[in-house]
């Protein structure tokens, strides 16, 4: 049972000093802040369920549980899992030791559910983190820098898009506590970037995720805490949501964009069934129409209709075909007047 010692948390706003938790497997090493002010090297981070099991896949999964880093005041490193209470759980492979100067430690969880910490040594900045290619932890750096911190930037509130997010190491340098900088896990740390600089000097304590930005937690060189004079709070994080449609299904949005109609199945009563994908007019299915007195004919687009031709009669003239009109000819038949003589008739002559 650890009691009887007092720290202050870094990883939180107030100063004011609290117990030592009683889970810990040894008493924390202390960081000093200034005249009279210190804290004990206990930084916490979300992390997965369990270590390297990404489950479905989930953001529950991977950054749902709370995780603690402990650098023992003998320079040895301890992990801690909040299970209804912090209890202590061994690490994948067993942690570097650091040497005597080692300070200012931090931890996060990539993509994998792997953990990754970081420190000061006196020569540098050292990160231990799970190598793919290798499939064991190794040890990268020394990096020139002071106060390290490290975050993996999914965990920012409405943000949470792992294509986009990286592990981020922000540091100082001595003689420029002015500024602070970083480099990025997807580039194996290899570039440094400025990321802020201040008009008088500063401390970074550590990184807090936000809703959809970070902030680093800072201090003068007294180790009081600003009042609002330096807020180091980033950019807005682009918001990445997937969405339904009814009748479209699901597509994703990140920046704005114009989402593709998925093509589906329609139906006209009297035309049948054809896919719609983009707007487009339907071709019209042929069918079968009847008009009495000129039967069956198929219709298609539209087009003038043939009449079929039939036969007719008319009194006094006989039988003739009937399609287009045409003038019926007249037949010759013999009549008979009282009186004359007979004669035949076509076309009217002189007796």
């Amino acid at each position: 049972m650890l009691r009887g010692h007092s720290f202050a948390p870094r990883f939180t706003v107030s100063v004011q000093a609290v117990d030592i938790p009683d889970f810990l497997e040894c008493i924390p090493k202390i960081s000093i802040r200034g005249a009279g002010k210190s804290f004990f090297e206990l930084p916490k981070c979300p992390g997965p369920l369990t270590i390297g099991d990404l489950g479905d896949d989930s953001y529950e999964v991977k950054y749902g549980s709370q995780w603690l880093l402990e650098l023992c005041e003998y320079n040895q490193f301890y992990l801690y899992q909040n299970n209804i209470g912090f209890e202590p759980i061994d690490p994948p492979e067993p942690f570097p030791i650091p040497d005597e100067t080692s300070r200012h430690c931090d931890i996060a969880f990539d993509q994998a559910a792997q953990p990754l910490i970081c420190w000061e040594q006196s020569d540098g900045i050292r990160i231990w983190q799970y190598d793919q290619l290798t499939e064991s932890y190794v040890v990268a750096g020394p990096y020139t820098g002071i106060n390290p911190c490290m975050f993996n930037d999914v965990t920012v509130e409405g943000f949470r898009y792992e294509a986009d997010s990286d592990i981020v190491l922000f540091y100082q340098k001595t003689g420029e506590q002015n500024k602070v900088f970083y480099r990025i896990q997807r580039e194996s740390y290899a570039a440094e970037y400025e990321h802020y600089i201040a008009g008088s000097d500063f401390l970074v304590d550590a990184i807090r995720p936000l809703y959809l930005r970070n902030e680093l937690l800072i201090s003068s060189l007294a180790g009081d805490r600003f009042a609002g004079d330096i807020i180091l709070k980033s950019k807005l994080y682009p918001m990445h949501r997937t969405l339904t449609i009814e009748g479209l299904g699901e597509f994703t949005l990140g920046d704005m964009y114009t989402a593709e109609v998925n093509p589906h199945t329609m139906a006209i009563d009297g035309v049948g069934e054809f896919t719609s994908g983009l707007l487009y007019l339907p071709p019209i299915n042929p069918h079968t129409m009847a008009i009495d007195g000129l039967g069956e004919f198929t219709l298609g687009l539209l087009y003038t209709v043939e009449t079929n031709s039939h036969t007719m009669a008319i009194d006094g003239l006989g039988e003739f075909t009937g399609g287009f009109w045409l003038v019926a000819e007249v037949y010759s038949h013999t009549m008979a007047i009282d009186g004359s003589a007979q004669f035949t008739g076509g076309n009217l002559a002189t007796v």
